[in-house]
Formats: structure tokens, C-alpha cells, sequence
């Protein structure tokens, strides 16, 4: 669709006139403003005077062909389809061009009557260059780049005098276009929310992957620790349980400072448990006649000196093992003994009730 519209001006455009030497004499034409004077003279050449032809250019040279062209500036304006990159969906442009004639000579000599027939072309082709580098998804690109090409050219001459002073172009689609670019964008849009969903999915998947790597790596630290720890446990047992019972009973006490009562009674009960199960003994001797009291004198030496250590580590407040502890309430004493045998050493006599009385076996005799 091209449809170039321009006011008439072939009638005024350019005035032929051939004056005798008398009308040019009382009638010199007079340049300036928005028109200029060409001669054609006897030689069949062409020139432009700036100013009034004077009583000697006449007499010898008087032209044969005055002509008056109009250099006004004048509008032009075009409507056209342009072809974009892809041949299915041209541009629709609407360009506003303003020129003049810009060499009345050449204009004369040419017989220019419609600018148009030189603008139209010429518009055409070169919008047509510029466009065909366009989508139209760059239709606001492709105006751009339109009009800073007329503004960077400046005043442009044509063929015929013409000169372009000015030239701008309005870019739009048609119906069709804009449905295809439509369902372009919303194709850009659903590419882009794919590439931005999919980038999501693989930035999470990378994360719980590496959250993964590091629980694992967390789980075999811990492992590894624990493992430490246990043969660590392992060796300080072994040791304990090598350093006999009353170092287990130590490490009970470190472990769990609280229990140190209910050990201290265990122990206690435990050395009374021995002095009670001592004394049965003896009296279980006694009692049937397997020791005498002489014997029992040489047990109760020993036992004594056992026994009495056992106490003098109660006193102090230190069990067997030598962890200094509170002092147990004492065991229950014996039955009350003379003062006398209170500094003596502990013997049977002590220990253990009188043996009962059987009387003299001789005289049972």
C-alpha cells in the first residue's frame, strides 16, 4: 500500500515566462524569498541570478526563457507497507517528510513537476532496507533506527533539485501481527518461566544434595567420635577393673558423686558382714570342740590386725581405695568390757561370748 500525498504544485512549481527586451526592461524579475529565478540564455545555458538583471545584461545578452521556481519548503507524506524480518508480517509506516527544491537549475532542467515521483521511491527503498532488519517484536527498534538514519544524513539532495529536509516514520502492525506477536511473547514468557523454573529445581537439587553430603559427613564424624570415645571408655575400664574393686567403686564415685552414701553403707556393711561371719566361725569352732582358746588366741591376732585397719580407714574418712570420703557412722560396738581390757588387744574373749561351761572331765570320770 502506497499512497503519496502532497499538495499540487506542477501549475506553481515552476513559471516559464518569455519577456521581449522592452517587458524585461519595465518589468525585471526580482529573486528572493521563496522563489528563484532561472535564465536560459541565447546559448541554450542555464543560470540563477541572486539579484535584478541590469540595462546592460539585457541589451547584450538578454535571455530567451525566464523561469520562476518555487524553493518554498513544502510537506510530503506517505503511507506504505514495510517488510519485516520474517516476509508473513510487514510494518505498517506512516512517514511525514517535508522538502524544497534545493537546485532550481537542475529542477528546470529536469522539468520537475511532482516531488512526489522522486520522494516516494526513494523513501521506499531505503525504509525497506532498514526494516527487513527487524522483527516485529523490535518494532520500536526498527522506528528508531529509521529516523536517526534521516536525522544523521541531514538535508539530503534527490535527483530532480529536490532536497529532503526532513523525514520521520511511525511504525505499526495490523491485526494479524499483533496476534502473532502476542502468542510470541507469551512463548518468550513461557521459556523464560521454564528456564527460571527448571534453574530453580536444580539450585534445590544442588542444595539438598550438598545438605545431603553434609549430614552424611556430620553422621560418619559422629560415628568416628563415638568410636573414639568408646575405646577410650574401653581402655579407662579395663584399666579400673585391673586396679581391683576398690577402684571400680572410685569410679562410680566420680561418675556419680550423689551415691557416695549408699556406697559408704555398702561398704560398711560389707566390713560387718565379715567381722559377723569371723565371729560364727568361731564360735562354730568353739562349739564343737575343733579349736581351743589357745587357737583361737592365734586367729584373733591376725584377725584383729585386719580388722583394726579396716577402722583406722573408716576413721580417717578413706575407703580401701584412698578416695577421701565422709567417715561412716561407726559399726555397733560390742558389749561393754572393763576398763581394763579396753586398751588390750582385740581377743577372743571380745569377740565372742563365753564359751558355755561343760565342767571338769576328770571328774566325770
Amino acid at each position: 500500500m502506497n499512497q503519496p500525498h502532497q499538495r499540487p504544485a506542477a501549475a506553481s512549481l515552476i513559471t516559464k515566462l518569455e519577456p521581449s527586451r522592452s517587458d524585461l526592461f519595465r518589468d525585471r524579475p526580482m529573486p528572493g524569498g521563496e522563489r528563484a529565478t532561472v535564465y536560459l540564455d541565447r546559448k541554450g545555458g542555464l543560470y540563477q541570478s541572486d539579484r535584478p538583471l541590469t540595462a546592460g545584461e539585457i541589451a547584450i545578452n538578454k535571455p530567451r526563457t525566464v523561469y520562476l521556481v518555487d524553493t518554498a519548503v513544502h510537506p510530503f507524506t506517505l503511507a506504505l507497507d514495510l517488510p519485516a524480518q520474517e516476509d508473513a508480517f510487514p510494518f505498517h509506516a506512516e512517514v511525514s517528510a517535508r522538502w524544497r527544491v534545493g537546485d532550481p537549475c537542475e529542477a528546470v532542467r529536469t522539468s520537475l513537476s511532482d516531488a512526489g515521483q522522486v520522494l516516494a521511491p526513494y523513501l521506499k527503498q531505503t525504509l525497506r532496507e532498514i526494516s527487513t532488519s527487524y522483527a516485529i517484536e523490535e518494532r520500536p527498534a526498527a522506528e528508531r533506527a529509521m529516523i536517526r538514519y534521516f536525522s544523521d544524513q541531514g538535508p539530503l539532495p534527490l535527483p530532480q533539485g529536490v532536497l529532503l529536509v526532513h523525514c520521520s516514520v511511525s511504525l505499526s502492525l495490523d491485526g494479524p501481527a499483533l496476534e502473532e506477536l502476542r502468542k510470541r511473547k507469551q512463548h518468550e514468557w513461557n521459556a523464560k518461566e521454564w528456564e527460571r523454573q527448571n534453574t530453580t529445581i536444580h539450585r534445590n537439587a544442588a542444595l539438598e544434595e550438598a545438605q545431603e553430603t553434609n549430614r552424611h559427613a556430620r553422621e560418619r564424624a559422629e560415628a568416628e567420635h563415638q568410636l573414639r570415645l568408646t575405646k577410650r571408655r574401653m581402655d579407662f575400664y579395663g584399666q579400673a577393673l585391673e586396679g581391683g574393686q576398690e577402684v571400680l567403686i572410685a569410679l562410680q564415685l566420680a561418675s556419680s558423686p550423689g551415691e557416695v552414701n549408699n556406697v559408704l553403707a555398702l561398704l560398711m556393711q560389707r566390713d560387718q558382714m565379715d567381722f559377723e561371719t569371723a565371729k560364727e566361725l568361731l564360735s562354730s569352732l568353739l562349739e564343737n570342740r575343733l579349736v581351743n582358746h589357745s587357737d583361737v588366741q592365734g586367729i584373733m591376732s591376725q584377725a584383729s590386725t585386719v580388722i583394726a585397719s579396716q577402722l583406722s580407714r573408716a576413721s580417717v574418712g578413706l575407703p580401701s581405695g584412698g578416695i577421701p570420703i565422709a567417715a561412716p557412722p561407726p559399726p555397733p560396738r560390742p558389749a561393754a568390757v572393763p576398763d581394763s581390757t579396753a586398751s588390750a588387744p582385740i581377743t577372743a574373749e571380745i569377740l565372742l561370748d563365753p564359751p558355755p561351761y561343760y565342767g571338769d572331765d576328770d571328774d566325770d570320770d
